[in-house]
């Protein structure tokens, strides 16, 4: 489940993509499909239907060049500007 994020003019800058949610085992592992219905991938696109902007944190766990050393960081409101499924690298819907 592929999520764009596109920025809103004045308010913040750049794209960034999610992964979606659901289908892992405690260690991280995709294990099943993900779906819209899931509730984190649902409203995400609830708020894509109805134009809501969704505030973005970041955690520190990520490539330094787009996240915070230590703690968290508040990255600013973004509007989702579309989503879809596509095959992951462990053939799961992601």
């Amino acid at each position: 489940m592929a999520r764009v994020f596109g920025h809103v003019p004045g308010v913040t800058t750049g794209q960034l993509f999610d992964t979606g949610h659901g289908g892992q085992d405690d260690r991280g592992n995709q294990i099943a499909d993900q779906s819209f219905d899931d509730p984190g991938n649902a409203a995400l696109v609830r708020s894509k239907i109805e134009q809501n902007l969704v505030r973005v944190i970041r955690g520190s766990k990520g490539e330094e060049a787009w996240y915070p050393t230590s703690g968290y960081r508040y990255d600013g409101l973004f509007a989702i500007d579309g989503f879809w499924s596509a095959d992951g690298k462990d053939g799961f819907k992601i």
